[in-house]
């Protein structure tokens, strides 16, 4: 049998029994760039007809925060190049109203 990728994929199956109407009435899982999330749905009412509301959770919290760490290392925030000082330093003379001749 060939392996499938379910990489950013995801499955949600029906709630069989439901102990309140806070619990999901969908349930499953997404795989989101190789992590893996529990995935809960609820079907709500709004202005624009019935909609999924979803929750997500990491399977893993520890596989996720390491996640997190590689992808600030690979696309830094933007703004300033990473190892350059808040504000530049200004050198003494530029700061004499003076001219000096």
């Amino acid at each position: 049998m060939t392996e499938y990728d379910n990489t950013n994929r995801g499955v949600l199956f029906r709630a069989k029994e439901r102990k309140s109407d806070k619990h999901p009435e969908y349930s499953g899982s997404v795989n989101i760039e190789g992590v893996e999330y529990w995935l809960d749905g609820w079907i709500k009412d709004g202005k624009s007809g019935k909609f999924f509301s979803l929750s997500v959770k990491p399977k893993d919290a520890g596989k996720v925060e390491r996640f997190k760490t590689a992808a600030a290392e690979a696309f830094p925030a933007r703004g300033r190049p990473t190892g350059l000082p808040e504000k530049p330093q200004r050198a003494a003379w530029e700061h004499d109203d003076e001219i000096p001749f």
